[in-house]
């Protein structure tokens, strides 16, 4: 669907929400090869998340597929003991999320209790 429409924002989300679950499979399934795989699925997801944000920045629901995209990476990082990759994708969570939260967006209870969990570890101090 999305080679035939390539402008269509929901053929470009059930891709990236498809790569997220492919990755997701990859990641626990874990025969060789399979983490490479996993992390390219995962990268690709983050890609096109950022691209619909980009296009629609007022968005709830494209700034939780990034945070989504990103969390799954972090996890992932965390996984393969990339403590920097790891840092990197659990704080640009966090910054999204936080930005947002600040500027009035809502979101659900799930992207709000990683919000908090996260503003323990990246928050300003208080």
């Amino acid at each position: 669907l999305l080679a035939d429409n390539p402008g269509s924002a929901q053929a470009v989300r059930d891709v990236s929400l498809s790569l997220n679950k492919l990755g997701d499979f990859l990641a626990q399934r874990a025969q060789p090869g399979d983490a490479d795989k996993a992390l390219g699925h995962y990268a690709r997801s983050l890609e096109l998340a950022e691209k619909l944000l980009a296009d629609n920045p007022g968005s709830a629901q494209a700034v939780r597929d990034v945070v989504v995209s990103h969390y799954k990476l972090a996890a992932y990082c965390l996984k393969q003991g990339d403590q920097a990759g790891e840092t990197q994708h659990s704080r640009a969570c966090y910054d999204l999320l936080h930005a947002r939260i600040t500027q009035g967006m809502t979101f659900d209870p799930t992207a709000v209790r990683v919000h908090d969990q996260l503003h323990t570890r990246f928050g300003e101090a208080k």
